[in-house]
């Protein structure tokens, strides 16, 4: 089967539109779960580790006690898919990534 260009490039699309769905969810649960709680901003949160950490920190099923050190008032994050988007948003907006949320 032939995969012509246009069909990658509307993979490409579809893939970066659900990580960045994925990222404005994290910052909607951040906002709604975390921030009264927590006194810092979700962009402040996010430079709290590298890249690399978070995908750490979220591949080794840490990401959840990771934020009640961080933010000890708040209610822990249990679910995976709100788990799933938190990690996106901390790790596009990390320390060490060129994104600049706005908060």
């Amino acid at each position: 089967m032939r995969i012509t260009f246009t069909k990658i490039c509307l993979l490409l699309f579809i893939a970066v539109t659900f990580t960045e769905a994925g990222v404005a969810k994290g910052k909607l649960l951040f906002d709604k779960k975390l921030r009264a709680g927590c006194e810092i901003s979700a962009g402040e949160m996010s430079r709290k580790h590298t890249q690399k950490e978070w995908k750490i920190l979220y591949k080794k099923n840490l990401l959840s006690a990771e934020i009640s050190r961080i933010c000890p008032d708040v209610k822990p994050i249990k679910k995976k898919k709100q788990l799933k988007n938190l990690y996106q948003l901390f790790r596009t907006f990390a320390k060490d990534s060129k994104n600049i949320p706005s908060e």
